[in-house]
């Protein structure tokens, strides 16, 4: 229905137009993947292009290199700008700097449980003026819309595992159609008297006259 009406993000398609998607879609991810291994992109954009999030960069993906004793199968993160300089060794005292703190390096401070320790030593820290939005920004992206939807959407896979819910196909129910009805919704309801069960649909279920 909503892919019908092109509303909510969803469009019909046939399983060739799904295949070649996922194949386009593996491959774009292909070459992303190699443009961030090259640092030839910057890495907002990788993210926008592939629907991810700072959050999954310099957290999750470090989180999940646990899993792995070999530094080949861990995700390689980038952390260091290539347009400065190199800082060989570490000082014995604490250095008269005055620290910039951009997106990346608050997150991966906060990841490695180093941020109170490093807005301690070096207060007060310099913040861009972007930052506290973006920071809004991913922690919507990280919440779910609605909490109920979450445990709606677990009822329902578990009546799909019941056998409760399945799918029905049209070309096998009674072909009846009502005055004012379109001949989907006809059939529909037409099978859910016989079954003794309810017909849930989009409102109004009637065409409207022509």
């Amino acid at each position: 229905m909503l892919a019908k009406d092109g509303k909510g993000g969803i469009r019909t398609g046939s399983l060739e137009e799904l295949v070649e998607f996922a194949k386009q879609r593996r491959e774009s991810e292909q070459e992303l993947g190699d443009l961030y291994r090259k640092g030839a992109l910057p890495l907002h954009f990788i993210l926008s292009r592939l629907n991810g999030n700072f959050a999954d960069l310099y957290h999750q993906r470090l989180m999940r290199n646990l899993n792995f004793s070999t530094p080949k199968k861990k995700f390689p993160l980038r952390i260091r700008y290539g347009g400065r300089g190199f800082l060989r060794g570490f000082p014995d005292k604490k250095p008269n700097w005055r620290l910039n703190v951009d997106l990346t390096s608050l997150l991966l401070a906060h990841h490695f449980g180093l941020l109170d320790k490093v807005e301690k030593s070096f207060a007060p820290i310099r913040l861009p003026s972007a930052l506290i939005p973006a920071l809004a920004k991913l922690r919507d992206d990280c919440q779910v819309p609605n909490p109920s939807r979450v445990e709606s959407c677990r009822k329902i896979i578990q009546q799909v595992d019941n056998k409760s819910i399945g799918i029905v196909h049209l070309n096998s129910i009674l072909h009846t159609t009502v005055n004012g009805m379109s001949q989907d919704t006809s059939q529909l309801l037409a099978f859910a008297v016989s079954s003794k069960g309810y017909l849930v649909a989009f409102c109004p279920l009637r065409v409207p006259p022509t």
